[in-house]
């Protein structure tokens, strides 16, 4: 074996070394919290949750969460053609017809935000549940996507 080849063998060594020991350190570094983990967090020490309180007030979150997105989705479907559509001069009944559509989506949403808090509530002490709901409800209740909308929106009669 030459000098050359040897050297090649070391270089290519080195670079494998390195890249292995970049990936065992990037996948064993600690993960930064996610805004959902740091709100539970933030949850438990504000209203003093006890133990089994937080573990299944961070079940129902997950479980919440995930119809969440579902109902996300949904509202971006409803969007979706109103966009399209408005760019070409919908009819006026069509554009208020998707726009009760939405608006309906987008209630609904907000009531299983609101029914969600409930329960999250309820699964707290009762001064604590109360203070929770005292504190975020009115942030909660009246969002302005929905105040947009509504204003769009001749209500039905």
């Amino acid at each position: 074996m030459s000098i050359r080849e040897k050297l090649l063998i070391r270089v290519i060594a080195v670079i494998a070394l390195a890249i292995i020991t970049h990936e065992i350190v990037y996948y064993l570094r600690p993960k930064p919290a996610t805004a959902q983990q740091m709100g539970l967090e933030w949850l438990k020490e504000e209203y003093h949750l006890p133990n089994d309180a937080f573990a299944r007030i961070k079940d129902l979150h997950r479980d919440y969460f995930i119809r969440c997105d579902e109902m996300c989705a949904n509202m971006e479907r409803a969007h979706r053609p109103l966009l399209q559509r408005s760019r070409t001069q919908a009819s006026q009944e069509w554009r208020m017809a998707a726009l009760k559509r939405e608006k309906a989506i987008c209630e609904n949403c907000l009531d299983n935000m609101v029914d969600h808090l409930r329960t999250v509530a309820s699964l707290m002490p009762a001064a604590e549940g109360e203070r929770f709901l005292k504190d975020i409800l009115p942030e909660v209740i009246n969002p302005p996507e929905l105040q947009k909308l509504r204003s769009q929106v001749i209500p039905l009669q």
